[in-house]
């Protein structure tokens, strides 16, 4: 009796691995899909909205001489509203890395055999199921 009470513990905690399998691929996908969409909105559009401005100004605003004054100290404010917008893009970036290490190391600690404890890192789920037993003790699902 005793043996099919395990068997059942072990047949429900390997079932529960599919779940902890699907939230992992969102929760990667999402953060991988991150880096470029937050990358253009971080660098390009806070330039290229200085940019339009300073080209705005210069249009209708001053005489020949102030305009020329306009677009240098618009050109240098884009150069300088860049280099702040990649610094912050730099370091979210930096967050996000962090994030997908933790979430892969979580990861690797949580999908694994629940019999011998040996990580599933790597391993789908679905080629799990289809093999039927542990790849690493051969324990029967």
């Amino acid at each position: 009796m005793e043996k099919n009470e395990t068997d059942i513990e072990f047949q429900r905690k390997f079932i529960q691995l599919k779940q902890k399998y699907d939230v992992y691929q969102a929760e990667s996908d999402l953060l991988q899909a991150k880096g470029p969409e937050d990358s253009i909105k971080k660098r390009i559009l806070p330039t290229m909205l200085l940019g339009v401005l300073t080209g705005i100004f210069t249009v209708f605003f001053g005489n020949d001489g102030e305009k020329i004054i306009i677009v240098v100290i618009g050109g240098i404010l884009t150069i300088v509203v860049f280099l702040v917008a990649t610094q912050i893009d730099n370091q979210s970036e930096k967050k996000r890395e962090v994030k997908l290490t933790q979430l892969n190391e979580k990861f690797a600690l949580d999908y694994g055999c629940p019999a011998c404890g040996a990580s599933y890192m790597g391993i789908s789920w679905e080629f799990l199921q289809s093999a039927g037993k542990c790849p690493f003790c051969q324990r029967a699902f």
